[in-house]
């Protein structure tokens, strides 16, 4: 996710908006990676997945998934790699064609940036308890609706689906930042959270992976990207995940 957050030792609201506003990545950025049509696991998403700017080894959670997959140099064909640092919900909407049309695992990382540029902005604007949870409300419905279409967008028969939840990160890396919103900004994940496992409760095919578990104050790059540590323990999941639902079969004419 972009490291965009709200500041108001540095600048006041409006500046903030203003920022994020000109930051926004544009709806039609497309992936560096080359769809791999022979994959049967797609990733899309964020720099929860696509973090190797923030780890020393340069690897990827995506990177550190395929480790964990038996197959030797093969193994590469499984895997569709779309990640993009900064995508937002609505990114991975407008490229849902990146997913290749065997891939029957689709494990998807978004949200985190929305909150980012458009939520958590208001944390810092001066407004009555009811009229603020009234429009993080709105905002985060918004967002859940892209994620709906998303799914709606990729479902077919047989495919499975892992929308990976959004973790508290490391506020105390730069406390000054989340100084008087800290607990806000925890309440507004949760408040993602469960719509997102509510989300997945419609369907008998989306699974929601809980990270608030999973990560500790060791597991950063800063105060949200995954280091090397962070990417290790997601990949973990990620592959039990797919170990659980059968990924790794043998499978005729593949």
């Amino acid at each position: 996710v972009n490291n965009l957050k709200p500041n108001e030792n540095n600048m006041d609201i409006n500046q903030f908006d203003n920022v994020a506003k000109e930051t926004q990545p544009l709806f039609n950025w497309t992936s560096a990676n080359k769809v791999n049509e022979k994959a049967i696991i797609s990733f899309l998403g964020d720099s929860v997945l696509d973090c190797d700017s923030y780890t020393k080894s340069k690897k990827n959670t995506v990177d550190y998934v395929l480790e964990l997959i038996s197959g030797g140099k093969k193994k590469k064909n499984l895997v569709n790699d779309q990640s993009i640092d900064g995508y937002t919900v609505h990114n991975v909407l407008a490229n849902c064609d990146k997913a290749n049309a065997k891939s029957e695992y689709i494990v998807i990382s978004a949200g985190g940036n929305d909150l980012l540029q458009n939520a958590l902005p208001l944390l810092a604007k001066d407004l009555e308890v009811n009229d603020l949870l009234g429009l993080l409300n709105r905002e985060l419905d918004k967002n859940i609706k892209a994620y709906r279409t998303v799914i709606g967008n990729l479902r077919k028969q047989g495919r499975k689906f892992l929308l990976i939840g959004l973790y508290d990160g490391n506020i105390a890396y730069d406390f000054n930042t989340y100084q008087g919103i800290d607990n806000a900004c925890e309440t507004v994940i949760s408040m993602w959270n469960d719509r997102l496992f509510r989300l997945a409760s419609e369907f008998d095919y989306v699974d929601v992976l809980e990270t608030r578990n999973i990560f500790d104050e060791t597991c950063y790059y800063n105060d949200i990207e995954p280091n090397d540590r962070g990417a290790k323990r997601l990949a973990k999941q990620i592959h039990q995940w797919l170990v659980n639902n059968d990924a790794f079969r043998v499978r005729d004419n593949v």
